[in-house]
């Protein structure tokens, strides 16, 4: 919550579902991606928005390579 809000006072924000991120990102700047685990549940969403990421170059924070509760806790990727 502190984060956004702090966002909010230089930068217009949306806060959205996982299916709702790829369409939604051409509109902003820089993409942040929050409380990441729930994508677990949405992986083909996820892959999707990553993968419109990656292609236009969107600024992405938390990186994009798949670690942490984007890979699932017990995944590496080395």
């Amino acid at each position: 919550m502190a984060l956004t809000a702090r966002l909010r006072e230089d930068f217009d924000l949306a806060l959205c579902h996982p299916r709702d991120a790829a369409a939604l990102m051409d509109a902003f700047d820089a993409v942040v991606v929050r409380n990441s685990g729930p994508v677990l549940a949405h992986r083909e969403a996820y892959a999707a928005f990553r993968e419109r990421a990656l292609a236009l170059g969107t600024r992405v924070y938390n990186p994009l390579h798949g670690r942490g509760d984007m890979a699932g806790k017990g995944t590496s990727s080395n």
